[in-house]
């Protein structure tokens, strides 16, 4: 990923001086972001008479259409690539495509490539690439965690009627029998439900107390992929092949380094891996793109001079704050608002780079 993802860590030590106005309660990575701008593109972002952003609204997306609308083929290619990268994180692709041999990973990404083409027209009524798995998995767990509840009556009335009849001793001890057997059961079913969160890695965080439970993936992978399909709406056939094809490389950065030669103690499985896997790639983007070749863009560009494009990104720009402060008002959290942070964070980076 590029240098309009992550920002550095000497500008968030520039977060210690006083907040700008317009920047209060946006999290240190947007204050980082802000102050590697030059001062007149600060300005430009929050002039002297600003007014704080209003925190009522409803959604951002006209706003963001015509931001992508009004891109440069350059730019619009590197914000694409951007979601891109994004859903894939989300998606966890990597995993995906790691789980099948290069005959699969070539459908895979054949498949991927045809969805996210597919998606465009569809509004919010897009498809997301691990649909099946979302699916299949709530399906399974909600089938594991109904046994589990239905066990745990069971002890329940059991204990109760334990309690209530402690002068029926014969009955008593065989119901205690019972409740033995059925709190074995229970915890049983217990072990099943924990075994295969654990094998979805659906727990509430991980080290770096980011929530990684699998509704929060689908959450995120479905906001991404909802900004994803309004930029390929304005991707040619050749600009979306060329996109999809850099950031896959991107993914399959270890692959393609081994594929060729760069790492010099790859075992002889990873190179047959990296090379099954960098072939698959290659034939998957040529034989879409020799389908599609010459598809126009869904939507028309309505690609405007610089200063009013800049113009278009700060206006969106005050309108992620909206969004983002009006989560905070009512309890979200910082992983709740990701999406927002994230575009707020790849605006500023757009604007850096438009700077002369």
């Amino acid at each position: 990923m590029d240098s309009l993802d992550r920002v550095p860590a000497e500008y968030r030590e520039k977060v210690r001086a006083p907040e700008i106005k317009g920047l209060e309660g946006l999290p240190e990575s947007v204050h980082g972001a802000f102050w590697k701008l030059p001062e007149q593109m600060k300005k430009r972002i929050f002039p002297e008479n600003f007014r704080p952003v209003s925190e009522s609204g409803g959604s951002n997306k006209g706003g963001l259409e015509d931001v992508v609308a009004g891109f440069d083929t350059e730019t619009r290619e590197r914000f694409s690539a951007h979601c891109l990268s994004e859903v894939f994180y989300h998606g966890r692709f990597k995993e995906v495509f790691e789980k099948v041999d290069g005959v699969r990973i070539k459908e895979e990404i054949i498949r991927l490539l045809d969805l996210f083409w597919s998606n465009r027209g569809k509004g919010d009524q897009f498809i997301l690439f691990n649909k099946g798995y979302y699916e299949n998995f709530f399906k399974v767990r909600c089938t594991l965690e109904e046994a589990v509840i239905r066990q745990q009556k069971v002890v329940d009335e059991l204990k109760d009627f334990i309690s209530k009849n402690p002068k029926k001793r014969r009955l008593v001890e065989k119901k205690n029998i019972e409740r033995r057997t059925a709190e074995g059961l229970l915890a049983e079913l217990k072990e099943d439900l924990m075994v295969f969160d654990n094998r979805n890695e659906n727990s509430e965080f991980d080290f770096l107390t980011i929530s990684k439970d699998v509704k929060s993936r689908q959450r995120r992978e479905s906001e991404w992929t909802a900004v994803l399909t309004i930029t390929v709406e304005y991707l040619d056939a050749d600009e979306y092949a060329t996109v999809v094809f850099e950031r896959l490389e991107g993914l399959f950065y270890f692959e393609k380094n081994v594929f060729k030669g760069q790492f010099r103690k790859a075992s002889e499985d990873e190179k047959l891996r990296a090379e099954k896997t960098i072939t698959a790639l290659k034939d998957a983007v040529n034989e879409w793109f020799s389908v599609h070749e010459g598809e126009k863009s869904f939507k028309s560009s309505n690609v405007v001079k610089l200063e009013e494009r800049q113009e278009k990104m700060i206006e969106y720009f005050h309108a992620l704050i909206a969004s983002y402060l009006r989560g905070k008002k009512i309890g979200k959290s910082n992983n709740d608002l990701v999406v927002e942070i994230r575009q707020m964070e790849v605006l500023l980076n757009l604007l850096e780079k438009h700077k002369k």
